[in-house]
């Protein structure tokens, strides 16, 4: 799991200073014009996926992060929290071009992560947080060709993630670190075709690393690898077949790995497993028979004793909660009432309550929104909270 502290502190400090009449504002302005254009500080990457990497990563005594310098184009930063203590790593594609910088992750005590210089494609690169420091690991698709790289998952002593060579695919691949450490794991779909795996997520037990993957004979499944090819295996043919069931959102909690499927039957649903064949199985049928309720993770949290994310009954897609069973996996609120969704997302736990930010259907943009004691959901009063809110807002938006 990644380390989520440094937004968690600015929502802090961002709702402290509001109940206190502080101000707050930016640590430093990294595009120094007045043109009003943002440096787009971020952890670079598509969508709001629960595997694309936290917008700042900590390795020892500093945040790393992307952003865009008036003069660099896109590049890796690292902060302290302090004006003096951000700064530019290095200029990786010189000039005003962006170096493309993506999942950025801690690995024991550096920052690893996928970047290009220009001269080669977008290949894995390290940092130590110093200019001489920063370099390529691996041109693992040679020349100018990009390895795409993803899904940078650190396990069991060293870096697990996807990637292309030019020559076998997008398969799993493992490093040291180094570049002669770095090489393909195992070929799961044999030649030029893709496995594409992922959302890597260390199993139950620490003992495996889990991850979604497409042999060319049973589909997009649940796979395990002990970090070698012969212990690289299928967990479970979900949907059995070639057909895909489309494993997603692999999250650990509570002892198990949970994740959303199809099994052909019941229609794109909540999953769990342990590790094992057996112990994979459907927790609930959100949306009665083959419909799907299609459960996403990508925004979720552990609270009270519940795992909550986002599903659709059939009635549109609102805040849920499963305590690992059928009976216990619930509807938090109907928060736009009847068929409309109020889309939840952002869940984030501060001073013991749990956040999330919806389309209130009485307001005109999407509001915050607080889980109560009694297990509903209630808005933030835009009055009563004022600054607060907006502040937290700020932060989720």
């Amino acid at each position: 799991m990644k380390d989520r502290l440094f937004p968690t502190l600015l929502v802090a400090a961002s709702l402290a200073g509001a109940a206190s009449g502080q101000t707050w504002g930016p640590v430093l302005d990294i595009h120094t014009d007045s043109s009003g254009f943002s440096s787009r500080p971020d952890g670079s990457t598509s969508g709001n996926d629960a595997y694309a990497q936290d917008s700042f990563v900590k390795a020892g005594a500093f945040w790393y992060f992307a952003a865009e310098g008036l003069l660099t184009g896109e590049e890796l930063y690292r902060t302290d929290g302090t004006a003096a203590g951000t700064q530019l790593v290095e200029d990786i594609r010189p000039g005003i071009s962006d170096s493309s910088i993506s999942w950025i992750t801690e690995h024991n005590g550096l920052i690893y992560f996928f970047a290009t210089d220009g001269a080669f494609g977008i290949e894995l690169w390290r940092s130590d947080g110093t200019e001489p420091g920063t370099f390529m690991v691996a041109d693992i698709n040679p020349g100018g060709g990009n390895s795409s790289g993803s899904y940078l998952t650190s396990w069991n002593g060293k870096l697990y993630f996807a990637a292309n060579d030019g020559t076998n695919g997008t398969e799993l691949w493992v490093t040291d670190g180094t570049g002669v450490g770095t090489m393909l794991l195992v070929d799961i779909q044999p030649g030029s075709s893709s496995s594409s795996p992922t959302y890597l997520q260390e199993a139950p037990g620490g003992g495996a690393l889990l991850f979604a993957a497409n042999d060319g004979t049973n589909g997009k499944e649940l796979w395990s690898t002990d970090g070698t090819a012969l212990g690289t295996t299928l967990i479970a043919d979900v949907y059995t077949g070639a057909s895909n069931s489309n494993p997603s959102y692999l999250i650990p909690w509570n002892g198990k790995v949970y994740f959303s499927a199809n099994d052909g039957v019941n229609g794109t649903e909540l999953w769990a497993t342990d590790g094992t064949v057996v112990g994979t199985t459907m927790v609930a049928d959100i949306n009665p028979g083959s419909a799907s309720s299609s459960p996403t993770m990508s925004y979720h949290a552990d609270f009270g004793g519940a795992l909550y994310f986002r599903a659709n009954d059939g009635s549109g897609t609102e805040p849920y909660r499963t305590d690992g069973t059928a009976l216990g996996t619930t509807l938090v609120a109907d928060i736009n009432v009847g068929t409309g969704s109020s889309n939840p997302a952002d869940y984030r736990i501060h001073n013991g309550e749990l956040f999330f930010i919806a389309d209130d259907p009485a307001a005109t943009s999407r509001e915050l929104w607080k889980v109560t004691a009694g297990g509903t959901a209630e808005p933030i009063d835009a009055v009563a909270r004022g600054g607060a809110k907006l502040a937290l807002l700020g932060y989720l938006l």
